[in-house]
């Protein structure tokens, strides 16, 4: 095969020779030399083997989705169901929701403080007047105060020294300090018994944010004798103008039994009929066994009765009334 290509090949030239009119000189050879084949080629028809060139398209890749899915939210009493991860995607973590609480919510606490009386006193007069006085206030080296707008303890009394008790009168503090941070208390009150124990009680309270504990104070004794006028009488139902009549009666008082009280001054005392106002007319003084008596002339139409002041250890007392009226005689 070659060369048939090379005789082909010199055909071409001896034809070509021909053409141009003789043989070819040098000069005519050196047009035909390598160099200026090759100034003047012709392109020659190659293949280029095919190449495969990478792809610039980025392969496909699974992304992870950014879409959240929404969790499952579990009905009352069943819990939610984890999510499962697949291939290719991260798994989310959803927090399960805590279940409703049932537990109620805790109070603030308050705050306690202790009180403490101090200075309680009573006094009864021979009237049945009790007067009170005392000062709420905090232990000693509690801090802080009683607030002036606190509800006053309660007077209480009772026939034995532990009780019962009973409630005989309320009192109200006065905003005056006292003690360790007290307030003062005072008043005064018919008393229910001669001879009584006596206490002030705070029943404590429980405002919002504080709590004022309850106190008592020591049990205070106030007596008196009781006294009383009995047999009281007047000599007539009835009187007229000029007449006279007699009142009489007996004091007594009670320790262990009923007693005559003898030296004691008693008035006889009346009030006119129509009238609000009694007078007494005489000092009386009672004799033994506690007995007195008196006769007055002229008396008035009204109506009588006999009456003993007591003193520092005795109670005062006012006999029945009895009236008189005026006749025409």
């Amino acid at each position: 095969m070659s060369r048939c290509r090379t005789s082909s090949a010199l055909a071409l030239v001896v034809a070509a020779v021909g053409l141009s009119g003789g043989l070819a000189t040098p000069g005519a050879m050196a047009a035909l030399s390598p160099r200026s084949h090759h100034s003047a080629p012709r392109p020659a028809l190659t293949t280029v083997p095919s190449t495969t060139v990478p792809s610039t398209a980025v392969p496909s890749t699974a992304v992870p989705s950014t879409a959240v899915p929404a969790p499952t939210v579990p009905s009352a009493g069943v819990p939610a169901a984890a999510p499962t991860a697949t291939a290719g995607v991260m798994p989310l973590t959803v927090p399960r929701p805590n279940p409703p609480s049932t537990a109620q919510p805790t109070p603030p606490v308050p705050v306690r403080t202790p009180t403490a009386f101090s200075r309680f006193t009573v006094a009864l007069d021979q009237y049945g007047h009790l007067g009170y006085s005392g000062c709420l206030g905090l232990p000693a080296g509690v801090p802080g105060g009683v607030p002036a707008q606190l509800p006053g303890p309660t007077i209480q009394y009772a026939a034995q020294p532990r009780g019962p008790w009973h409630a005989l009168t309320s009192a109200t503090l006065t905003g005056a300090p006292c003690g360790h941070g007290g307030q003062e208390f005072s008043g005064r009150v018919t008393a229910r018994l001669n001879l009584a124990y006596y206490r002030a009680y705070f029943p404590g309270t429980a405002p919002p944010g504080s709590d004022y504990l309850a106190a008592a104070s020591p049990a205070v004794l106030a007596w008196k004798f009781a006294d009383r006028i009995t047999s009281f009488g007047v000599s007539a139902a009835s009187v007229g103008k000029r007449r006279s009549l007699t009142v009489r009666g007996t004091l007594q008082y009670y320790r262990f039994g009923w007693h005559g009280y003898q030296g004691q001054t008693v008035l006889a005392i009346l009030r006119p009929k129509g009238q609000g106002t009694w007078y007494w007319i005489r000092r009386l003084s009672t004799g033994p066994g506690g007995r007195f008596s008196v006769t007055l002339a002229d008396p008035l139409g009204a109506t009588w009765s006999a009456e003993y002041l007591g003193n520092s250890t005795h109670l005062a007392t006012v006999a029945a009334m009895v009236y008189v009226p005026l006749t025409a005689r």
